[in-house]
């Protein structure tokens, strides 16, 4: 992803200051936030492959988000985006489904400092 220059251009009557914590705290939200955190990992997708290897049939999202009713974009992030905040009934539906505990759906990474 490419680094985003927000100071330039900035007008000239602009609180530097307060432009530097908006900065950090966007940065923050949209996890483009480079500091070293503990965060959960999801493994929704080693999941998926092992539901593949064992059934021998494709599971795709789409067909994920029908049998669980969990929308289609909300697997993705699940999948895709590091420390996804999700509810505890999502998280219930897809350990249902694949017939797992919680600690087989998600995992708590320690970072180093």
């Amino acid at each position: 992803m490419p680094k985003r220059n927000f100071r330039q251009n900035l007008p000239p009557k602009v609180d530097k200051t307060l432009f530097n914590k908006q900065i950090l705290l966007y940065k923050k939200l949209t996890n483009d936030y480079r500091g070293k955190q503990d965060m959960i990992r999801y493994r929704l997708r080693e999941l998926m492959a092992d539901y593949q290897f064992k059934t021998g049939k494709r599971l795709t999202f789409d067909e994920l988000a029908h049998d669980t009713e969990i929308h289609r974009t909300t697997l993705s992030k699940i999948a895709n985006h590091r420390s996804y905040n999700t509810t505890t009934d999502n998280i219930d539906k897809l350990c249902k489904f694949f017939k797992c505990n919680i600690g087989d759906l998600m995992e708590y990474c320690e970072l180093e400092n």
